[in-house]
Formats: C-alpha cells, sequence, structure tokens
C-alpha cells in the first residue's frame, strides 16, 4: 500500500480553498454592483446591529457545499446572505476584492473593528439562556405588537389546520418560531465572533502552521489582482486604488477598543477573571501561577524562584490573558474535577494510580468545597507508605503478569487547584455539577492531560494512554458511550452543522468546515449518546486544540446545544467539531458491559438457551479496538454496584428482576454482593442496528443491544451479543441478526482485574 505523502492533507485543503476563491472572483468578474463599494457614503454612514430583534427572514444560503460557483450565484441573487451576519454586515461596508487584499492580521483587526463599530457595548452575555420563556417581558410584549394581527391570522386559517388548537397556543408557536430563528442567527454570530477571536489572537500553532496560513493568503492576493486586473483592463495603479481598503466613519472610531486585546479577550471571555487558579502542592508550597514541573522535579531539595509566585493576576501585562495562562502551561499528568462527596472515590483512585505505578503528577481540580481534613486524607492516601498488599497480589504477582508493579507502590505526586478565583464573581453560580470537567480542562496547568472522574477506573497504566497511537496521531483522544436505541431528533444533527465553521471562515481566517468524518457520527443521524466522558486525553499545544477547549467551555453557556446533552459528555468532542478542529480520534468500540455472563438457566426463563449471550452490568466498559479484548477502563467505580451506600435493599430484595441468583438471601447478603468488587470474566460489546431500529423475531432473541434495569438505583443495563433472529414464524424463516463483540478473558487477565479491584475498594 502506497502510504499518503506527508502534508497531503494540508495541500488538498489549501488546494480548495484556492478554488474556492477562485469561484468568488469570476463572479466578481460577472457581476458588479455598487453597494459594495468601500468608498460609498451610504456605506460609510450605514449601521446595523446585527443583534437587534427582526420579524423578516431573508432566505440564507448555508454556503458551504465545497465553494462551488452555483451556491455562489445563488448567494448573489439572494442578497448575499453569509451563514453569519458577521460578514454580510462586513461586505455591506467593504468590497470583497478590497478585504481579501489584506493581510491575515489586517484581516482580523478589520472584522473586530466592524463588529464593534456596529454596537459598542458588544460583549458575550454567559446569562443569555436563548431559551424560550412564556412568562418573560419579551413574550408580553410580542402579544402587544402581534396579538391583533395574529388573532387575524388565526381566524383565517383554524379551520384548515391539521391540529386544533386554541388561539393562544397558535400565538405561542408563533413567537417560538420567530424567536427560535432569531436565537439560532443570533448563536451563529456569536460563535462565529468566538472562532475569529481565538484564532487571530490566541496563540495556536507552529511556526510552520503559521506559514502555511500566510501562503494561502498570499496566493488569495495574487488571484484578487490577477481576476480585477482581467476582467476590468485597468492599470496597475487603478487597480492598487480600487483595491486598497478604506474604514468607515464607524470603524475608525473604535481604534482604541480594538487595540485593546485585553480588553477584547474579557468582551469574549466575561467569565473568566483573568486571575491565575491557586495552585497547592502535596507538602504545603503554594503558587499563584502555574507551576513549573521542569523545575521543581529536578531538585526536590531546592527551594523554588520566587517569581514565579509573585504575579496575581495578568492585568500587569499587555498580552491576553489566555496566552499567558497556554504559555506557562507545561508537563503532562491527569486531571480531575471533585467535590467533598468525591473524596472517598479519589482516595480509592489513589490507590489504584500507585497499584499501576503512576509517576505522573495529579491536578485535583475544586471550587473552593475541599475541606482541610479531606486534602489531609487525599494526601495520606498518595504518600504513606504501603505495606499491606491484598491477598490476590501474591497470585498475580506469581503468575508473571508483567503490569504490577514492585513493592512498595510510588507515592503520588498530588497538587490541589482551586479555581474559585479564576471565575468572576457574578458567573460563579452558572456553574454546577459536570460543569465543572470543562473548567478543569481549561484551568489545569498541563500541557497534556488526562481528564478522569473520581470514579473512573484504569486498567492500564496512564502512560499506556499518553503512548496510544490515536492519542500520539491527533492529540485529542476520546471513547464512545453505551449505545441503547435512544434516540434525538434529526433537527440537532442539522442544528450542530450550522454552528460550525462556513466556506467564508476558511477563505477569509483559514478555519476548516466540518467534514463528514464529523456528521456521519451517530449523533448526527439521530443516536442520544456517543461520547463518554469518564476518561479525555488532550494536548494543549496540538494546533487548535487550545481553542478547542474553549469552545467546549463556552458552548457550556448556550442552552439549545448544551441543555440537548447528557451532562457534559458531548461538548468534549463537539467543542473540537465546531471549533474546525477535526483532529481527534474515537476509540472505534462503543461501550461494552463488563461482568460475569448470565447463566443460561437464569435467562429469560427459557427452556431453549438464548444464542445470545447476556452481561447485566452497571459499569461502561471500553475495549481497545487495537486487539479487540484488552479492558483499557471504565466508568462507576469497581463496586458490584457504584450505589450500594445509596440503596434501600428491602425494596431491592422485593424488586430484584434479573439478579435472580440472589433471589431469596437476606438484604444483608445483597448489600454484601453490592458492595463487593466487580468480578470480571467477560465483555459484551453489543451489536447496533445502523438504521437504529429494533430488530424484532420470532426466536425470542433481544430486538436491542441494551435494556436498562432498576437495579443499583438505575444504574444497571444489560448488554447482549447478538440481536435479531427469525424474520416469520416458520423454522425455516429468513433470520436477519447482527453480532456485537463477545470477549472471554483469561485465568490471567481475571486474576489481574482482581488485584485492581481489591486495591480499590481497600480488602486488604
Amino acid at each position: 500500500m502506497i502510504k499518503p505523502i506527508l502534508g497531503t492533507k494540508k495541500i488538498r485543503r489549501v488546494i480548495c480553498i484556492i478554488i474556492g476563491l477562485f469561484c468568488i472572483l469570476l463572479l466578481i468578474g460577472i457581476f458588479k454592483h455598487n453597494s459594495t463599494n468601500s468608498v460609498n457614503n451610504e456605506a460609510s454612514n450605514f449601521t446595523v446591529d446585527f443583534e437587534e430583534p427582526s420579524y423578516t427572514f431573508p432566505k440564507t444560503v448555508l454556503f458551504e457545499n465545497n465553494n462551488n460557483l452555483d451556491d455562489l450565484l445563488l448567494a448573489k441573487k439572494n442578497n448575499w446572505k453569509f451563514q453569519s451576519n458577521v460578514y454580510n454586515q462586513l461586505f455591506m461596508d467593504h468590497s470583497i476584492e478590497s478585504v481579501l487584499s489584506l493581510s491575515f492580521n489586517q484581516r482580523c483587526e478589520l472584522l473586530i473593528r466592524n463588529i464593534i463599530s456596529q454596537k459598542v457595548s458588544w460583549i458575550f452575555d454567559p446569562l443569555e439562556t436563548f431559551e424560550i420563556n412564556y412568562e418573560s417581558e419579551d413574550y408580553i410584549q410580542f402579544i402587544q405588537q402581534e396579538g391583533i394581527k395574529l388573532n387575524k391570522k388565526f381566524e383565517k386559517i383554524k379551520n384548515n389546520l391539521k391540529f386544533k388548537t386554541s388561539l393562544n397556543n397558535f400565538i405561542k408557536d408563533e413567537y417560538k418560531i420567530i424567536r427560535s430563528k432569531q436565537y439560532e442567527q443570533k448563536i451563529i454570530d456569536q460563535l462565529t465572533i468566538l472562532r475569529i477571536f481565538n484564532k487571530c489572537f490566541i496563540k495556536n500553532g507552529s511556526k510552520d502552521q503559521n506559514d502555511l496560513v500566510d501562503r494561502i493568503i498570499q496566493e488569495q492576493q495574487k488571484l484578487v489582482t490577477k481576476a480585477n486586473s482581467a476582467a476590468n483592463g485597468q492599470s496597475e495603479l487603478e487597480l492598487e486604488l480600487k483595491l486598497k481598503l478604506k474604514l468607515t466613519e464607524n470603524e475608525k472610531m473604535v481604534s482604541e477598543l480594538v487595540e485593546d486585546y485585553v480588553t477584547l479577550g474579557k468582551r469574549v471571555y466575561p467569565w473568566i477573571s483573568q486571575r491565575f487558579p491557586f495552585y497547592e502542592r502535596w507538602n504545603g508550597d503554594s503558587y499563584y501561577y502555574p507551576p513549573n514541573y521542569e523545575e521543581i522535579f529536578k531538585d526536590k531539595n531546592e527551594p523554588l524562584k520566587s517569581e514565579r509566585s509573585t504575579v496575581r493576576d495578568s492585568t500587569s501585562s499587555p498580552s491576553i490573558f489566555l496566552n499567558q495562562f497556554k504559555d506557562a502551561s507545561n508537563g503532562k499528568g491527569i486531571v480531575l474535577s471533585i467535590t467533598e462527596k468525591h473524596i472517598d472515590d479519589t482516595i480509592n483512585l489513589i490507590r489504584l494510580l500507585r497499584a499501576l505505578n503512576n509517576k505522573l503528577p495529579i491536578q485535583i481540580i475544586y471550587f473552593n468545597d475541599i475541606s482541610q481534613s479531606s486534602k489531609t486524607k487525599i494526601i495520606k492516601a498518595a504518600r504513606e507508605e504501603i505495606n499491606n498488599f491484598p491477598k490476590s497480589y501474591e497470585k498475580v504477582y506469581h503468575g508473571k503478569q508483567p503490569s504490577v508493579p514492585p513493592s512498595p507502590p510510588p507515592p503520588q505526586e498530588v497538587w490541589f487547584v482551586n479555581i474559585y478565583e479564576s471565575i468572576n464573581p457574578q458567573h460563579r453560580n452558572l456553574f454546577a455539577k459536570f460543569d465543572f470537567k470543562l473548567l478543569a480542562s481549561l484551568f489545569n496547568s498541563f500541557n497534556e492531560f488526562m481528564l478522569i472522574d473520581a470514579d473512573t477506573i484504569l486498567m492500564k497504566s496512564p502512560e499506556f494512554f499518553f503512548n496510544h497511537q490515536s492519542y500520539q496521531q491527533t492529540g485529542a483522544f476520546f471513547f464512545k458511550d453505551r449505545s441503547p436505541l435512544l434516540k434525538r431528533p434529526i433537527t440537532d444533527g442539522e442544528f450542530l452543522i450550522k454552528m460550525g465553521p462556513s466556506s467564508i471562515d476558511s477563505i477569509m481566517f483559514d478555519i476548516p468546515m466540518m467534514t463528514q468524518y464529523t456528521t456521519h457520527r451517530e449523533l448526527f443521524k439521530g443516536l442520544r449518546l456517543y461520547m463518554e466522558s469518564g476518561l479525555v486525553m488532550i494536548d494543549k499545544q496540538r494546533r487548535r486544540h487550545f481553542n478547542s477547549i474553549l469552545m467546549m467551555n463556552q458552548l457550556k453557556f448556550i442552552h439549545p446545544i448544551s441543555n440537548s446533552m447528557w451532562g457534559d459528555k458531548e461538548l468534549f468532542w463537539l467543542g473540537f467539531a465546531i471549533n474546525g478542529d477535526e483532529n481527534y480520534k474515537f476509540n472505534n468500540h462503543f461501550a461494552a458491559a463488563i461482568g460475569q455472563l448470565t447463566s443460561n438457566q437464569y435467562n429469560k426463563d427459557r427452556r431453549t438457551p438464548l444464542k445470545s449471550k447476556e452481561i447485566c452490568s452497571s459499569h461502561p466498559g471500553h475495549i481497545s479496538d487495537e486487539d479487540d479484548r484488552s479492558l483499557l477502563w471504565f466508568n462507576s467505580g469497581f463496586r458490584f454496584c457504584h450505589e450500594a451506600n445509596n440503596i434501600d435493599y428491602q425494596e431491592e430484595t422485593k424488586n430484584n428482576v434479573i439478579l435472580k441468583f440472589l433471589n431469596g438471601r437476606h438484604p444483608l447478603e445483597f448489600k454484601k454482593y453490592y458492595s463487593d468488587p466487580l468480578r470480571i470474566t467477560h465483555a459484551i460489546v453489543p451489536p447496533l442496528n445502523k438504521n437504529f431500529q429494533k430488530m424484532y423475531n420470532y426466536d425470542e432473541e433481544p430486538t436491542d443491544g441494551w435494556t436498562s434495569e432498576p437495579n443499583c438505583n438505575k444504574y444497571m443495563w444489560c448488554a447482549y451479543s447478538s440481536i435479531g433472529g427469525r424474520t416469520g414464524p416458520e423454522e425455516t424463516s429468513h433470520k436477519e441478526t447482527l453480532d456485537g463483540l463477545l470477549v472471554e478473558y483469561t485465568p490471567e487477565e481475571i486474576a489481574y482485574f482482581n488485584y485492581l479491584g481489591d486495591v480499590w475498594v481497600g480488602k486488604y
């Protein structure tokens, strides 16, 4: 097989952009109009607040179908409406030729200048939810302004409506349609500004990558000059005068605002206080600035340089806070975000990391809500010498399991990172639960980090994941969730595509559009769940990745997106995609059920055993796509039921359906089984019907790869190794089946799993 030439992907992208630009220039040569002339007095005096409500919606061309000429002609015919009003306004004030003749930095400054000139007080407002509220003042005003007109409209059409409705509901529907369109446009505009600001002002990329952008811009400038010269027969002097961009009067007036990059950063990220987190090492050393790990670990007896802890915030520096923070990040390590309720899990996790011989530093991100006594418990678990081992250790060690570390397990380098002061006081109450994982991805001070939950169970050392081929190739490695047939509207995917970069973003600022690499994933086709965020691998220094982290945090505030997801899960990879960053990889397998196979005699009360094998477990496990068997990690702790301490066992024994071997047992036996370590002998990755349809059959085999059960506070899921069967009642009827992945582990692997489970629960 012939390997692709290095840089081929970049070359293809350059060619696509040049082709798209050439189409624009052809259009410029064919169609002439005066409204884009930058010296036109009307344009100079004309200002539009693109955030101002409007009840009319011109047809908008998404302008993103492979940059082809037909789309451009259609866009021109419709008054050249780009997907984002940010560009619509820019090209009302300036000709396309004059804008494309600018350098990259000049384009950045012009666009920001143009945005602020339309609304001097522009700021991204984290308090704006974009939610439809029928009790709001806005809705009352809408009724006052539009009520009479809508009443007349309703009287005309009410008898022809497919579904009967009241006038009140009709007005609500009309309000929802209008506001939803406005909110959608406003979100598109805000995300466009966010991407452009990050691309222009947040350091991102190596010199080679920046040189590539410069070459693209230079090629565009050559094409602009050539196309205009050929179309108009103008001299070089005439052409130079034509292409010279002139600022509008409003743009001239906001020079000071545009040149103040620190203030610009505060406009885009007002929820960030511009203060660094507070870093506290296990030994009591503290820093108001990201610690330099190379310096610290070089000589533990050498005092640390004081100048690194003297800077309280970034306002003493003219550069943008986020650039300072990115530049100060260093090293690689493990990151977790916890509160007081996660302390026990964190202690168990640290014991597990010691058993895995982890030597990477650990940053525990918190929001001013961990007590000193809890810190002391964590430090004790991380630092005290371990002399006692579970009985299972001997069996594993003498079984020559290579992954078991020598005794004693190494102490852990634990840091506590308080991000409370890094969030503006007026926005602190906007963050809750899963949001802190997104903040942890931003405010940890590592270049490369593994973000995990307190109840994440690693079955490989952390270094294994940093060395994984998928992570090494992309600097962003993710894992898929369970794949039950829980669906979402197809319109969710269509909405997300609109939120991504358009071709004009790509032409103007080299921000790539979404491709089928993203849009062909199951979430865009209607699957409810896609990513499991219990373990996330990201390298901040890779091109665009830091900006993608910023995007995923910003998406949290955009409720039409965040509220359609389950917690934080999908915001990680969608933050990448919406940022124009598809340099990420997923493990190919969806999550597995891990544990022990259900015995045939207990399976569905059938006389004939099912072909499909079953595992009922509360733990989503992740099987390597490199060998289709290695268990890499799983979630929900190492007890059989992570909710063991929160269950009414009297009720559990009465309502037990799937764990029939426990029927008739005393509730205390139930509790012991739930509290003991999960024993793993098998794993099942269920099949997924590509049409997301159940496979009904006459064999009474499972129709779906997953079923949810009430056990373990409804955290229990049963997985099946195959689905489907006979499509008719006759024995000879055609069979439609799908097989998943069934893994049976060796005695050595099972012994190793048992050892790690005993370590995690503290079974010594």
